[in-house]
């Protein structure tokens, strides 16, 4: 049933009875259980933090050994988890640290293909899904595609399965880089999505994409959805979907086929709402930038191509999307990096340059840069442009500040539209190798409780970053 084509496969898993509501009181901190945070949108609700950093940074709280991955932690109460991929590539581990001190609660560890020598192994970031935490669950996705349900307080396996080999047909898997979707939790259903494509340049028929719905009991198949795409397009390519709720159900919103789409989390059903196709003659490859959902604006980056903010009215079946902005052809960069928001501003990287060879990981990574930008939301003006940031980049937002990676720094700025402002930095995070291979980079800050999480190629550093004598505040268990 499996030809030469590019699959988009989303699972979801119901968790009516299991769901997860993140602490969400800026005063009291706030969870991160998941890719993007609370809001999946990279932004955390925390107030209090520091607003400037002494010379030598934030107070360290604590920093352990971790595995190899590109996987961001995931932050619930008390609980820290991260995934990883162990030396010598045979096994997979997921480990719960305490977070005030960063021991080990418990570890677990599975088998699977080694796949440095294939081109999964390209480049060798390890484990690039971040945990989806529940109340009594934690849900992992490993890079051959091991799906794991544990239960958050042991480790302990309630049921996996094995996504490749149940979804990815044999021809395909010579190309294949992997899976690289984190799960997603929305309105009590575990939502995450994968694709894979061959060689694209040398594939001339049209792609499918999937989207299935697996049972939670069982991990086994509930549901599928199935469109086609134009030849040499993926489907998404890593992208996690974002969340829109539509006349009181919650929608899953995602790029296939440079078009943006939208299906009802409960049962699979597209959304009619004049979906924005943006293609453009010639243009192949992925989406991997999760779409920003404001209100009704979507900000959506595509790989190597033009990045837009769009006005949309989701609820109107006829309506048709509202182009505010849109940046000229790029022409190169791959622009992984979602922007973020921060009081009716945006804050993102963009660049002109054609850096397409460096982003493979070649010599000369460390040298490389791209551009801090920060646009109106509404208007789509641009306010100021930093240059600078070295390729290796990420940052999320929280109180009215910016915190960068950039390769093998951590920066603190304000989010403000007046100029770009830094308040703190720390360089040399770590020493290691100058290509993109195995560096960790691009792994986005994590913000929790008053606590900024940061991983490293060989360890996770915790920062305390609360303004109350950089003491952070005790989670909810």
């Amino acid at each position: 049933m499996f030809g030469r084509r590019t699959v988009l496969v989303l699972w979801v898993v119901a968790l009516s009875s299991q769901g997860y509501c993140a602490q969400s009181d800026p005063a009291q901190g706030s969870d991160w259980p998941q890719f993007l945070g609370p809001n999946r949108n990279g932004a955390s609700p925390e107030k209090g933090l520091l607003r400037e950093w002494p010379k030598e940074g934030p107070p360290v709280a604590w920093r352990v050994p971790i595995s190899q991955g590109w996987s961001c932690p995931s932050i619930s109460g008390s609980d820290v988890f991260v995934h990883g991929t162990e030396p010598g590539n045979a096994k997979e581990t997921v480990v719960c640290l305490d977070a005030a001190t960063g021991k080990e609660r418990w570890k677990t560890t599975y088998p699977c293909e080694v796949y440095w020598k294939g081109n999964i192994g390209w480049p060798h970031g390890g484990v690039r899904a971040t945990p989806c935490v529940t109340a009594k669950e934690v849900f992992t996705l490993g890079a051959q595609g091991d799906l794991y349900c544990l239960d958050r307080n042991t480790g302990q396996a309630v049921w996996n399965t094995d996504l490749r080999k149940a979804y990815v047909p044999e021809e395909e898997r010579k190309d294949w880089k992997g899976f690289c979707m984190s799960p997603l939790l929305v309105d009590g259903r575990l939502i995450f999505y994968t694709n894979f494509s061959g060689n694209l340049k040398k594939d001339k028929e049209a792609g499918l994409c999937e989207i299935v719905a697996l049972d939670p009991a069982t991990g086994k198949e509930a549901w599928k959805y199935s469109r086609t795409c134009r030849p040499q397009t993926r489907g998404i390519g890593g992208q996690t979907p974002a969340v829109v709720t539509v006349n009181g159900s919650q929608h899953v919103l995602f790029t296939a086929n440079f078009a943006l789409h939208a299906i009802r989390a409960n049962d699979g059903e597209e959304l009619k709402f004049g979906t924005y196709d943006y293609y453009h003659e010639g243009w192949t490859g992925a989406t991997i930038a999760t779409p920003l959902v404001v209100g009704d604006y979507v900000v959506e980056n595509p790989t190597w191509y033009a990045p837009y903010i769009a006005k949309i009215n989701f609820a109107d079946p006829n309506g048709k999307p509202q182009i505010v902005w849109q940046e000229k052809y790029i022409g190169g960069t791959c622009p992984i990096g979602n922007f973020v928001p921060s009081n009716g501003y945006l804050f993102g990287f963009m660049t002109e340059k054609d850096n397409g060879a460096i982003m493979a990981g070649g010599p000369g990574f460390d040298k490389q840069d791209i551009d801090l930008h920060c646009i109106e939301l509404a208007t789509g003006k641009r306010m100021w442009v930093n240059k600078g940031i070295k390729f290796g980049y990420s940052m999320i937002t929280a109180d009215g500040l910016l915190f960068i990676r950039s390769y093998k720094s951590l920066i603190l700025a304000e989010a403000s539209p007046k100029e770009y402002v830094e308040k703190g930095r720390i360089d040399n995070l770590f020493q290691g190798p100058t290509t993109m291979g195995s560096e960790g980079g691009w792994v986005m800050p994590v913000l929790a409780h008053g606590r900024l999480y940061v991983r490293l190629p060989k360890e996770l550093i915790c920062y305390n970053i609360t303004n109350e004598s950089a003491k952070p505040r005790a989670p909810t268990p």
